[in-house]
């Protein structure tokens, strides 16, 4: 991945759902593309994986300003279950495309720039 941190991340995010053979032949594919290109590449892939609920949250995620905002704005932007978001949360942040942070008193959800590009300008495209 080029030394990237983020197409790092992203790649080990994808070992939760994927063996590592299957990862590395795909990144096999993408060898020799632009860092916009691995970028799209990686991030088209773990869309596709993602189910409905997932997907539908992390198109919410650019309403979300940088330092981050709890699962109640997201239910409430999205228009879905607190409990929805919780469980899509879950997945999105074990795979690296939404950063939790806060304490045990409240987490905050937000993603990394990147990504929010990736989200207003790719996933767009592909609907």
């Amino acid at each position: 991945v080029g030394g990237n941190p983020l197409a790092l991340r992203l790649v080990v995010g994808q070992t939760l759902v994927h063996d590592l053979p299957a990862i590395l032949e795909s990144l096999r594919s993408a060898r020799g593309q632009t860092v916009d290109q691995l970028y799209t590449f990686i991030y088209r892939g773990a869309w596709q994986r993602l189910d409905e609920t997932a997907q539908r949250v992390l198109l919410a995620m650019p309403l979300v300003p940088p330092p981050g905002r709890d699962a109640a704005f997201l239910s409430q932007v999205s228009g879905l279950a607190i409990g929805a978001i919780h469980d899509a949360l879950n997945t999105l942040v074990r795979l690296n495309l939404v950063d939790r942070g806060g304490d045990l008193h409240g987490s905050r959800y937000s993603i990394h720039a990147l990504t929010r590009t990736f989200l207003l300008e790719q996933v767009a495209k592909w609907q």
